[in-house]
C-alpha cells in the first residue's frame, strides 16, 4: 500500500487517499483544467444534475483502481509492487487528461468532415492533414503527458515513464 499524503473526501466513493505523486499530479494546471469540463457534455441540458466535472469522475476512478487493487490482494490474484500499483493507480488518475470541452462531439463532428474531405476529394494525403487539427482525446492525452512542463516535471522527480 502506498503511503497517503492527501485525502479527499468525495460525496461519491468517500475518502480518496492520495500518494504524493497523486496529489502533485492533481495539483497541475493540466490536471485542475479537468474542472471545468462537463463529464457528460451537454446531459445537464435534459439532466439538470448532471453537472458532474472530468476532474471529479478522475478522482472516482482512481477510488475504483484503489478498490480493485486492494481486492486482486487480498485475493492472492497479484502480487502488485509499490511501483505498479502507482502505475495502475496513475492510469486511472490520468484516463482523461486529455478530454477537451465536448470532446466527444468534436470528435463526431470531425469524423463527418473526414467522411466529407474521403468523399469529396480522395486524396490520402489532404485527408490526413485535415483529420489532425482535432485530435481525438486520447491522442491529446499523450500529447498533454508527454509534453506538458508540470507534467514533465513530475515524471523527472518521480522516475516515471509516460508511453
Amino acid at each position: 500500500m502506498l503511503p497517503t499524503s492527501k485525502i479527499i473526501t468525495d460525496s461519491i466513493h468517500g475518502d480518496i487517499h492520495l500518494s504524493e505523486l497523486e496529489h502533485k499530479v492533481i495539483d497541475t494546471a493540466s490536471f485542475q483544467r479537468l474542472r471545468r469540463i462537463k463529464q457528460l457534455s451537454m446531459g445537464q441540458l435534459t439532466y439538470p444534475n448532471a453537472t458532474h466535472s472530468r476532474f471529479a469522475h478522475s478522482l472516482g476512478v482512481l477510488k475504483i483502481m484503489t478498490k480493485v487493487i486492494d481486492a486482486t490482494k487480498n485475493n492472492g490474484a497479484l502480487n502488485l509492487s509499490d511501483i505498479q500499483e502507482q502505475d495502475l493507480r496513475l492510469a486511472a488518475l490520468l484516463h482523461d487528461i486529455g478530454h477537451y470541452p465536448y470532446s466527444h462531439l468534436m470528435e463526431k463532428v470531425d469524423h463527418v468532415k473526414l467522411t466529407e474531405d474521403i468523399i469529396e476529394i480522395k486524396e490520402k494525403r489532404t485527408v490526413d492533414a485535415s483529420h489532425t487539427k482535432y485530435p481525438n482525446h486520447e491522442d491529446f492525452g499523450k500529447i498533454i503527458v508527454n509534453k506538458q512542463p508540470d507534467i514533465l516535471e513530475l515524471q523527472e522527480c518521480h522516475m516515471v515513464k509516460s508511453t
